[in-house]
């Protein structure tokens, strides 16, 4: 999905713990966004209304952000760890505006069901 000029992401996991892993491309480097405590919609909106704060350090390739009652707390960390993008030949890449269908299905594979209602 994209978040900016130069940046897209896509949704990596939700886990029991609220916390939504995302990845970002940002100019051909991959940056892990780890919403900590969050809703799915609520980590998206999270890491779109930060992204300059989180595009500042263009060193940090994790970064941990949060919501609390101070306001919102970001920290960065693994310094210079940066994945370059490379496509596998035969890689398809597309734009998955579907997040929620998929991680539903996936928590109903997860869990033994074949399907969902």
């Amino acid at each position: 999905m994209p978040f900016k000029d130069g940046v897209v992401g896509r949704v990596i996991h939700y886990s029991e713990q609220r916390d939504l892993i995302l990845e970002l491309k940002i100019n051909s480097k991959l940056v892990e966004v780890v919403a900590k405590n969050v809703f799915v919609d609520e980590g998206i909106f999270l890491v779109k209304n930060n992204l300059d704060k989180i595009l500042e350090n263009n060193k940090s390739s994790k970064v941990i952000i949060m919501s609390n009652s101070d306001g919102i707390d970001i920290q960065f960390t693994e310094f210079n760890a940066h994945q370059k993008m490379s496509k596998p030949k035969g890689y398809l890449e597309f734009n998955d505006v579907y997040y929620r269908d998929l991680i539903k299905i996936n928590s109903y594979l997860l869990n033994g069901k074949n399907h969902f209602h």
